[in-house]
């Protein structure tokens, strides 16, 4: 799959999505298992579990509004391993992910 490098890294939510977007990214960075680094971004672990995934998908639903620049996978491994939250993008995108997205508040 051809990732498009043409669409700006800016985000397109209202003020007040913005506000919900926080509360839902900490809560997932709080839960994380395991964060791994990709050729074009990065993976994140989560449990396998129907409330983690609601939330994910949540986050995923907002967040693709939000960035439509990433390129957003979530991935149900098969046996009941962690599941997996992969972001993706071209080099500048796996940057602004690094900085962004991964940093945790101070």
């Amino acid at each position: 799959m051809t990732i498009p490098l043409d669409i700006p890294i800016a985000c397109e939510l209202t003020e007040t999505e913005a506000a919900q977007r926080e509360p839902l990214l900490a809560q997932l960075l709080g839960q994380t298992e395991d964060t791994r680094e990709l050729a074009d971004g990065y993976a994140l672990a989560f449990p396998n579990t129907d409330d983690a995934a609601r939330q994910l998908l949540a986050f995923i639903l907002l967040e693709r509004r939000c960035c439509p620049f990433l390129q957003l996978e979530m991935v149900f491994p098969p046996g009941g391993a962690a599941l997996w939250f992969n972001i993706r993008g071209s080099e500048e995108v796996k940057q602004y992910v690094k900085a962004d997205l991964l940093s945790t508040p101070e």
